[in-house]
């Protein structure tokens, strides 16, 4: 797990498919499914799923640490051998 502090408050997000929720598992998997959506904005929308954060706090998140937190989600977009 990732820990992330946004205004004083902590967060975690899943750094491996196997600490995934039930939950968010389903979230990823209707990304997938639906409509085209490139790897970056897959990620952003799985990011502030993950975050579970209200959209007020979602404004204040700096692009530069979206960026920095949608890379460590990486791994939803890696094939496994």
């Amino acid at each position: 797990m990732n820990q992330v502090e946004i205004d004083g408050k902590t967060y975690f997000t899943p750094s491996d498919w196997n600490e995934l929720t039930k939950k968010q598992v389903l979230f990823v998997s209707r990304l997938f499914s639906g409509t085209a959506l490139n790897g970056g904005f897959l990620k952003l929308r799985a990011l502030f799923d993950f975050l579970s954060v209200r959209p007020k706090v979602i404004k204040r998140i700096h692009p530069e640490d979206a960026y920095f937190l949608c890379e460590s989600l990486e791994f939803l977009l890696k094939r496994s051998p």
